[in-house]
């Protein structure tokens, strides 16, 4: 357990990193990283760490088509958090 929990906060630091440094590249006009590699970083783990840096760069913030799939993938993750948790209760009890 205590291992998920170092991969997890490593997973959302790499993805608060990679938002930063898209913002970085977007600012001097450089080669961006694209938003399919922003969304994969996020649905593998990253959602706290996307969402971290979308507020503290300021970065995709005003993009309705990157929120709605940024939202999709969050909701996705928590239903399937749900599921987890409900069958690690239901087998514990």
């Amino acid at each position: 357990m205590k291992n998920l929990l170092y991969l997890f906060i490593f997973l959302n630091f790499i993805t608060t990193l990679v938002f930063g440094i898209d913002k970085w590249l977007a600012m001097h006009n450089k080669q961006r990283i694209s938003e399919k590699h922003l969304l994969l970083f996020t649905f593998f783990g990253g959602s706290f760490g996307a969402l971290l840096a979308m507020i503290l760069f300021k970065h995709k913030m005003a993009k309705p088509s990157f929120l709605w799939k940024l939202t999709a993938i969050i909701l996705l993750q928590l239903g399937v958090f749900y599921l987890i948790l409900k069958f690690l209760v239901k087998t514990t009890v």
